[in-house]
């Protein structure tokens, strides 16, 4: 006598059964930290698409209070900050990058994982890669052996961006001595010393500065990367636009078992914040 097939589930409930699946799926991967209810209101708000809803929940972590409620944002601040604590940790390697957009004229710097440099421009909202170190551009540390001092000024560590047939590092002269300098690197906000000598920028004899100020005795530098001489935040092509696969939400769905796998998110759910570099 053939065995009975297994019983469907029926068509009625057939909708009611997956989102629930999906709920209890999302619930695991964020180890309970949702309720049933936040889950399927954050599924709803992805047209029930649990791989746009894990993806917006990486890469939009602010947003998840507008969505679930805002007496609910206590919930997801107690998963940013074991998240952070693991940065601290050193269980998710990070580094502070640079991006630019070029459309909307924005640039700015976030702490990213070393897996995974991509970060979000606040205005039109596309996904950018990190700009290469070797083309980082802005607020520069120079050394000056003739003084054994520091000081800051703009800078470029690849002039060849720019396409004008220039080639190499941008330059700064010391203010005591007058030496020329090539930049060291390119500093962060959160690493600067000089800010205020930078609201007030000047002294500069390249030709094409916008403040140009020739003096006896004070050498020509090649070019001026002030932005106001530039014109624009964003020299070169800024940051390459990332298409996102997916990859790291398909990495979560494909986990035999979520809640005894280690748990490394993207520091997208880690509330950081940016430091724009805008003039």
């Amino acid at each position: 006598m053939a065995e009975a097939a297994p019983s469907p589930v029926p068509n009625v409930l057939g909708d009611q059964w997956e989102t629930l699946k999906k709920i209890r799926r999302l619930r695991e991967l964020y180890k309970g930290r949702f309720t049933e209810d936040q889950c399927g209101v954050l599924l709803r708000h992805n047209d029930n698409d649990l791989e746009r809803t894990l993806q917006f929940m990486f890469e939009e972590p602010r947003q998840i209070r507008h969505v679930i409620g805002q007496e609910d944002w206590v919930t997801v601040s107690s998963v940013a900050n074991e998240l952070r604590e693991n940065v601290r940790q050193n269980n998710i390697k990070a580094d502070v990058r640079q991006f630019g957009c070029k459309e909307c004229n924005h640039r700015w710097w976030r702490k990213v994982p070393t897996r995974k440099m991509v970060s979000r421009c606040k205005h039109c909202k596309r996904s950018y890669k990190a700009i290469p170190k070797g083309q980082e551009y802005g607020w520069a540390r120079f050394h000056c052996i003739n003084c054994n001092r520091d000081f800051e000024s703009y800078g470029m560590l690849d002039l060849s961006i720019l396409h004008i047939g220039l080639r190499g590092k941008s330059q700064a002269y010391c203010l005591v001595c007058f030496g020329i300098y090539e930049p060291i690197k390119i500093i962060p906000p959160s690493m600067r010393n000089d800010r205020r000598r930078r609201r007030r920028y000047g002294h500069c004899t390249a030709y094409n500065c916008f403040s140009r100020e020739p003096r006896d005795g004070i050498p020509v530098i090649n070019f001026c990367v002030h932005p106001m001489s530039l014109g624009t935040n964003v020299p070169g092509i800024g940051s390459v636009t990332h298409n996102s696969t997916g990859s790291t939400v398909k990495t979560f769905l494909t986990q035999d078992d979520p809640m005894c796998e280690p748990y490394e998110p993207t520091l997208h759910a880690i509330s950081e914040n940016e430091h724009e570099d805008n003039i």
